[in-house]
């Protein structure tokens, strides 16, 4: 097991090994997209965990009560925003990622994909 690697440590959750990603994975996508909820999906889908479990899991707090503030005053300082800043951010309309000037504008999703068919076809 991974546990029984020279080295290894456990950072107290998934992808907690740095506080701003400890931040980002403890408080801000729970708030917006908890993707622990299809993770728990897939775990009880193939057995690997009960329902029970995996409500218990959700209901438990991702962060501790310590862990938050020293956290959020990290990411905001490492943004270079005040909480205020940081907060209206969050609670700002969400923007989707196609509002942005991207590849796909360039490309355009047929020619990429006429591209793939093409590759898969040979």
């Amino acid at each position: 097991m991974i546990i029984d690697n020279p080295g290894w440590r456990e950072y107290g959750g998934e992808h907690f090994e740095s506080a701003f990603m400890r931040f980002f994975q403890g408080h801000i996508l729970p708030n917006s997209i908890d993707k622990r909820k299809a993770h728990f999906s897939n775990l009880i889908a193939s057995g690997q965990t009960a329902l029970e479990e995996a409500v218990v899991e959700l209901a438990a707090p991702i962060m501790t009560a310590e862990q938050l503030p020293a956290s959020y005053d990290f990411a905001t300082k490492t943004l270079g925003l005040v909480p205020a800043e940081f907060e209206a951010n969050l609670l700002a309309p969400r923007v989707e990622h196609t509002e942005f000037d991207t590849r796909e504008k360039f490309f355009g999703r047929s020619t990429f994909r006429r591209a793939v068919q093409r590759e898969l076809a040979r």
